[in-house]
């Protein structure tokens, strides 16, 4: 075995050399990892598991009734969600807002979501890879290439993740002071704070206002008190004008100033934010468009000027 590679050695150009000890090392660095996480899996604490299964079963069975990688590869991420690299994989903080934010229908946690993602785009990889080893692409090239699909891949998923949260709030900041505005009109009316945030939530149906709104009611249905309800809300969604509005309301409760007015109040400072956002994305859109004009004005001088252009060329060759 020892004079084949030594054979080889000699036979093969010294460009090559590179990629295949650089191959040789990836190889070998992804069959340990594969190797301790198989070993952490056959040996790990069944006990323990067994104990934090109980109050977790009914999120993994969702997750593995929704999603096919985690119900394939369950243990795997399970161990991947232990360890440390995963932190380089995303920021484990801003992808945790992003999950609160978005809304996700399946109940990941950010670890669970990275490691899922991971392990898709190590699929990816290998996929894009085994299709480009048919052809004629060197080896070093085809293992570029897998990688930076696979990173690629991992990279779009959670800006397609942050992408949706930061939609989705701004939908909700958009409805806000309508929403508010029903609220303090209907409490102004006689109605109570539960039953105006329960038609605001029937009004507010398939959008992110009615959505919040409706976890708040639930929260207070369920015997949590207003700041504690609030306190999750403000969590969700990590954003200055919630945290003031939250803050008003709670300030509100206990001085014991009619909420009525604190909402009435809120709603005229969130229509005059919301006013100045719209005047500074005009001017930000106005600038913006500037460039594109000015490109779409060279082009209509040129389909003007370029037949007598021609014109002019084709009589000075005479």
């Amino acid at each position: 075995m020892t004079t084949w590679l030594l054979a080889q050695t000699q036979t093969t150009q010294p460009s090559n050399l590179v990629w295949i000890a650089f191959a040789s090392l990836v190889m070998g660095i992804a069959a340990g990892w594969l190797a301790a996480v198989m070993a952490a899996i056959i040996f790990r604490d069944v006990a323990t598991s067994a104990q934090s299964w109980e109050f977790d079963e009914a999120r993994r069975i969702r997750l593995r009734r929704d999603s096919v990688t985690y119900r394939c590869f369950e243990p795997l991420i399970d161990e991947i969600v232990n360890l440390r690299p995963l932190h380089v994989l995303g920021s484990i903080g801003q992808v945790r807002k992003s999950l609160l934010a978005a809304a996700v229908a399946l109940p990941w946690t950010a670890e669970e979501f990275l490691g899922t993602k991971a392990i898709e785009a190590l699929g990816v990889g290998l996929g894009v890879g085994l299709l480009l080893a048919r052809g004629d692409f060197d080896t070093g090239a085809t293992i570029v290439i897998a990688l930076a699909a696979g990173l690629a891949y991992l990279r779009f998923s959670v800006g397609r993740l942050q992408t949706t949260a930061r939609r989705r709030l701004q939908r909700f900041k958009q409805r806000l002071p309508f929403g508010i505005d029903l609220v303090a009109l209907m409490m102004a009316a006689g109605s109570g704070f539960r039953e105006s945030l329960a038609t605001l939530v029937h009004e507010s149906q398939q959008h992110p206002v009615g959505d919040e709104f409706g976890k708040l009611l639930r929260g207070l249905e369920r015997g949590q008190s207003l700041r504690e309800s609030l306190g999750h809300l403000q969590e969700r969604l990590q954003d200055p004008d919630v945290k003031e509005m939250v803050f008003a309301v709670q300030k509100a409760e206990e001085l014991g100033t009619p909420l009525s007015r604190v909402f009435f109040s809120m709603a005229e400072q969130m229509r005059l934010k919301r006013s100045q956002w719209l005047e500074k994305a005009a001017g930000k859109a106005q600038t913006m468009i500037t460039f594109p004009g000015l490109l779409i004005m060279v082009a209509c001088l040129l389909l003007v000027t370029a037949p007598f252009v021609i014109d002019a060329v084709q009589n000075s060759q005479f």
